[in-house]
């Protein structure tokens, strides 16, 4: 008689007692589990055994461990590294706890290897078993939907995301997408109130001496809106439609276009061409109807894309950022296309200028957006810090970007609402 696996029992086995909420994630069986808690409460300890039982049940299985650094995924795999280790040494074949080498492999074939996310190309290729991402909600949202995704796949993979919150950015839309019974997701959020092994009065010590917006984020695992960002969730989502079709203009003679154009500057940066169609009799709101992205490209390449999308749509005006590949891509299209091509230099005052515009527009609903991934987690993450001037010096987070974003703001400028400062160059 085949002996059937108990997970619970193979706890036991390592001297792990979950708690309750760790019992209630452990007897999940979605494909996807998305954990958000506060500090303490036992999310690595849990994800850890986890990952343990998934090795010995099966063999052959191959199991990443990825966060934000290297020091960051050390976290979970060392859980892992000392249960066999001290439990269930005749289990290992051999394992290694440098950090730029973390592996474990058992004599069942089964392995777990601890990398880092702060190079996502190292991501790519092998196809996995099963994946836990820690501290998710500081990992780019790239390095999931691009670089590991794609890894579960052939082998039809689990993932645990595991975090504390931070802002309403990828991490949150997965939370939410397990909240709201989405096929293959569930999500849980405990504070770290709901350790039973944690003294409350600590939590309320701490609770005494830091930001009320820390202590609500950091040990009640609350989403909270960041603030210091210049768009609300709220905001963003209110101008989202499923309803946008691209267009072109052969199909719609009548209707006026103009193009946005952030020019990519450097490291991971896109080139961004973003269309925006003007409102008319029969459409009140302004709509993004066209979006394209360029990783790698030239001025020529990039020039010679929008002369192709301008045939199209015959622009009215087109916005070029001017750093980066912008100056030179301006030169070559104001000469081949003359009065309809807008130089821009980002500074601090036309930045300020170009958003505040954007930001009438979706306030007044006059502006749909598709839901578009990066640009709505760009929006999301676009951040103010007032100068001693009074201006708004706009930008995005550490870990993010803003050519989505820029690229909108430039093509709606073409739809100016009132008397405002001109950062038009030509």
């Amino acid at each position: 008689m085949t002996k059937v696996f108990s997970k619970f029992k193979f706890f036991e086995s390592v001297a792990y007692e979950p708690h309750d909420g760790q019992r209630n994630f452990h007897e999940s069986t979605a494909r996807f589990r998305v954990l958000t808690c506060g500090r303490r409460w036992g999310k690595s300890l849990s994800t850890s055994m986890e990952a343990a039982a998934a090795m010995v049940e099966r063999p052959n299985q191959l199991g990443w461990v990825v966060a934000p650094t290297y020091e960051l995924s050390e976290k979970i795999f060392r859980e892992v590294f000392w249960a066999f280790h001290k439990y269930l040494a005749d289990f290992v074949e051999n394992s290694s706890l440098s950090r730029q080498g973390m592996h474990i492999k058992l004599v069942n074939g089964s392995q777990l290897i601890g990398k880092s996310a702060d190079n996502p190309t190292s991501l790519i290729g092998e196809g996995l078993n099963f994946l836990i991402i820690d501290e998710a909600s500081r990992v780019k949202s790239d390095v999931w939907f691009e670089a590991l995704r794609p890894t579960l796949t052939d082998k039809k993979g689990w993932a645990i995301f595991i975090s504390t919150p931070r802002g309403k950015n990828w991490f949150y839309d997965l939370y939410m997408m397990g909240i709201t019974d989405c096929t293959d997701y569930c999500s849980w959020k405990f504070s770290s109130y709901n350790n039973p092994y944690l003294d409350d009065e600590e939590i309320e010590q701490a609770k005494l001496r830091i930001p009320k917006a820390t202590f609500l984020q950091e040990y009640m695992a609350e989403f909270l809106e960041s603030a210091d960002g210049y768009f609300t969730s709220a905001l963003i989502e209110s101008c989202c439609s499923d309803d946008i079709t691209w267009l072109d203009k052969r199909q719609h003679v009548k209707q006026q276009f103009s193009l946005g154009v952030d020019c990519a500057r450097m490291g991971e940066d896109e080139s961004v061409l973003m269309v925006l169609k003007h409102s008319d009799l029969t459409d009140a709101e302004h709509r993004v109807v066209y979006i394209e992205s360029w990783k790698t490209n030239t001025t020529v390449q990039l020039a010679a894309r929008i002369k192709f999308l301008n045939n199209q749509f015959h622009f009215q005006q087109m916005f070029i950022d001017m750093t980066g590949l912008g100056a030179g891509v301006y030169d070559i299209l104001d000469e081949a296309i003359p009065g309809c091509v807008v130089g821009v230099t980002f500074t601090i005052k036309t930045k300020q200028d170009i958003y505040s515009n954007l930001k009438v527009l979706m306030e007044n609903k006059q502006l749909l957006i598709p839901k578009h991934r990066k640009l709505v987690e760009q929006l999301k993450d676009l951040r103010y810090t007032t100068t001693a001037s009074g201006d708004l010096k706009l930008h995005h987070s550490d870990n993010g970007f803003d050519d989505f974003c820029d690229a909108l703001a430039l093509a709606c400028y073409s739809v100016r609402v009132g008397e405002t400062y001109s950062p038009i160059l030509a």
